[in-house]
């Protein structure tokens, strides 16, 4: 039985809406609000994963390793499964199993060592972009196929790395350390990083930083750290304040959401899927109908299993109990 951190499922409730909103969002919005999901969500999710290391590193010996490479080889074979059903999303959960693979060695080391591997992370990721050639892109064979998976698509593994390791910090120092219930320090240091977010958006609009969601250079990976940063930091603060007397339910009832990512993340694609294959043939996914769906549809869908779910690792969401049981181990279910 695991003991879920409320405030860390409530980040991921806004990965999962940020997501929502980078898909399907069909206008930019004022002063391009809704683009700002595009620098979110994948680098939010990553964070995750490296906090999710962060909280799991406590472990040892090959029960926990066997766990680690369980889990990421059922996010590499569902985000296979997924690409298949036709929907207009670039699948990220092949990319963030090789990432929990790589956190979960990253939370063994020294908290210098991982700052500094998120430092390196953040800069050769542009260069190896910069000067990956275009004809090994192309090239078939298992060679061109890893070029492509590390470095040729919208997602890159070394930036992934980078916000996996400042999940690792942000854990040890804000989760799992001293600061473990502050409010106050990680709301103005967020608050800090979002606004410096927020200054490089407004020159890239008057055309002083050149600025392209999922183009691997190194201000879009600089501008991905910061608000992935300052978005946990803030939702880490706010979620502790919330928690506190009547308004306790606030935080309760999006972290169950955010309990629920992987699950209601399959939805969403296999919903996306059906919505251009099916009700709308050739059409763009874009609308605030499935917006609508998406989010109203995850409330209802966690609503439903946890009325009927009671306990146990199966109440956080099938796919979620299902990996749980999985990653075990068979010597571990007795």
């Amino acid at each position: 039985m695991t003991h879920r951190r409320p405030d860390v499922d409530l980040v991921r409730f806004v990965a999962l809406v940020s997501m929502y909103v980078a898909h399907v969002t069909p206008i930019q919005g004022p002063a391009h609000v809704f683009e700002l999901s595009e620098y979110l969500t994948m680098p939010l999710f990553a964070l995750l994963v490296g906090v999710g290391a962060e909280l799991g590193a406590h472990r040892r010996g090959a029960r926990h390793w066997y766990a680690v490479v369980v889990r990421a080889l059922a996010l590499v074979a569902l985000g296979l499964a997924l690409e298949r059903a036709g929907a207009q999303v670039v699948v990220v959960l092949a990319h963030l199993g090789v990432v929990l693979v790589l956190a979960a060695l990253l939370a063994r080391l020294p908290t210098v060592v991982v700052g500094a591997v998120a430092l390196v992370a953040v800069v050769v990721g542009p260069w190896a972009v910069r000067h990956t050639r275009v004809g090994g892109l192309l090239d078939p064979g298992l060679l061109g196929d890893a070029t492509r998976f590390a470095v040729g698509g919208p997602y890159r593994l070394l930036p992934m790395l980078a916000y996996a390791a400042i999940g690792i910090v942000l854990a040890r120092l804000l989760v799992r350390g001293p600061g473990r219930d502050a409010v106050l320090a990680p709301t103005a240091v967020g608050a800090g990083l979002l606004l410096s977010g927020a200054a490089m958006l407004a020159a890239e609009q008057k055309g002083i930083v050149d600025l392209v969601p999922y183009s691997g250079t190194l201000q879009e990976t600089t501008l991905d750290a910061l608000v992935a940063t300052g978005v946990a930091l803030v939702g880490l603060a706010a979620a502790r304040a919330l928690a506190r007397g009547a308004t306790g339910r606030l935080v309760s009832w999006p972290a169950a959401v955010g309990a629920m990512t992987l699950t209601l993340y399959a939805l969403q694609v296999l919903w996306l899927a059906y919505d251009v294959r099916v009700l709308h043939p050739g059409a763009a996914d874009d609308s605030w109908r499935n917006l609508a769906v998406l989010l109203v549809g995850s409330l209802a869908v966690t609503a439903a299993w946890h009325a009927v779910v009671r306990r146990g690792p199966w109440r956080r969401g099938p796919l979620e109990g299902l990996l749980d049981l999985a990653s075990r181990g068979p010597t571990m279910r007795s």
